[in-house]
């Protein structure tokens, strides 16, 4: 389906964020165990687009604060707080209003945090957290566009709440006190609100955030006296309310053009293991085996189309894995890395999903490099990419580099 090379279309990004972050201790109250951190930053994303169908403008601005409270009560309980806020305003020459001028979206986020860490004796650990967020949205006028009419929509607000836990327990350890088998677990829940975008060409005024659902559980254990750790961990996801556009195939879902009516979910194993000498080499490994899975829309028993059900997920391989093997001892640090996915479902690559799906080809890769320390403050490094040339696209359509080498000095100002 590649159409030719397009000698038109360019795009220019410019990025500027400007911050400042601070924290102190008060002193005086429960001997300084009483901690405050704050920060604020702005920010202007603009990027621009030449096609053949003429100049695209896009502008968002954000202006983030955070404050923090962390108090130790005791050796074994601790507490986070505070509260998080975001303001957005998004521009674009595609969003428009009544009379075709640009309108911007404007959104707003309120968090309120708090998170207690607690050991129950010397061998489990728990932690539970809870956030509240009011996510709130100007009212927006509406567009007569005939390709994407949109109706006015009022000011909006709606309140979510979520929760997360996770235990750890050291069901083995040593005589001198160190942990050899860990079990751990953790739930929670999370939210993604539809961004500019999605508000701006939906005739759906109540559209939600997407909402996840998530655990997973664990064992880590350490073999005895060898210096041999190795793990497991399964966990489960469950997405809702995924907004997805509405077409012909699924009018007895929605009224909208765009609605919360489409799921997913994702479970798998990840594997992982490590051997750690004393005089300066590490050897590690690592398995992940995943199992995504497209669910029907809702009040359907079909998939947003060009998915069926049963359809994994995009770029999610089932295989992934990757091992190596560091040496940093004295002046010198090496390392040798070799990685890779299996097949994987993708898009048709000119026409994202309206072309179609694909598999893309699994791959394996592999990183080499070394730094020597020549002084005391220099360090003379060089670093192998692809090492052994491999043909591969991490996303189909899209060639990865072959094999690349950079080269340099870094210099420390004291060590």
């Amino acid at each position: 389906m590649f159409p030719g090379v397009d000698r038109i279309s360019r795009g220019s990004n410019d990025d500027r964020q400007v911050g400042i972050v601070g924290q102190h201790a008060w002193g005086h109250v429960l001997a300084g165990r009483i901690r405050h951190r704050h920060s604020f930053s702005a920010s202007k994303l603009g990027s621009d687009f030449v096609s053949s169908f003429g100049t695209s403008e896009f502008t968002t601005k954000r202006a983030d604060f955070r404050t923090q409270t962390d108090i130790v009560f005791s050796p074994s309980t601790t507490f986070t707080g505070g509260l998080e806020a975001q303001g957005e305003q998004a521009r674009s020459t595609y969003i428009t209003g009544s009379v075709a001028e640009e309108v911007p979206i404007k959104r707003s986020t309120i968090g309120f945090f708090g998170e207690v860490r607690q050991d129950a004796g010397s061998t489990v650990s728990i932690t539970a957290g809870l956030r509240i967020d009011r996510i709130g949205r100007s009212a927006l006028e509406n567009s007569p566009d005939p390709f994407s009419p949109r109706p006015a929509f009022p000011e909006d607000a709606l309140w979510s709440t979520n929760p997360r836990v996770s235990v750890v327990w050291s069901a083995w350890r040593t005589a001198d006190g160190r942990s050899l088998t860990r079990i751990h677990g953790s739930a929670g829940t999370g939210i993604r609100p539809p961004d500019a975008f999605e508000i701006a060409f939906t005739d759906n005024p109540n559209l939600k955030p997407e909402r996840s659902r998530s655990f997973e559980a664990g064992v880590s254990q350490e073999l005895g006296r060898l210096p041999i750790e190795i793990g497991a961990t399964y966990f489960h996801n469950d997405y809702d309310d995924l907004i997805v556009a509405v077409g012909k195939s699924l009018e007895d879902a929605s009224q909208y053009k765009t609605d919360n009516v489409s799921n997913a979910r994702a479970q798998g194993i990840e594997m992982s293991g490590s051997w750690q000498t004393g005089w300066g080499l590490r050897v590690h490994a690592s398995y992940t085996w995943l199992d995504t899975e497209i669910l029907a829309v809702d009040r359907t028993s079909l998939a947003p189309p060009p998915f069926e059900v049963g359809d994994p997920l995009i770029r999610r391989p089932k295989h992934q894995a990757s091992t190596g093997v560091l040496y940093d001892r004295g002046r010198i640090a090496a390392f040798f890395d070799l990685g890779g996915r299996g097949e994987t479902l993708d898009v048709e690559p000119n026409y994202g999903a309206f072309g179609g799906l694909f598999p893309s080809k699994g791959y394996v890769v592999a990183d080499t490099g070394v730094t020597v320390r020549v002084h005391r403050t220099v360090d003379v490094f060089a670093r192998v990419t692809n090492l052994f040339d491999r043909s591969y696209e991490e996303v189909l359509g899209y060639p990865a580099l072959g094999r690349s080498a950079i080269g340099g000095l870094r210099f420390a100002l004291s060590r």
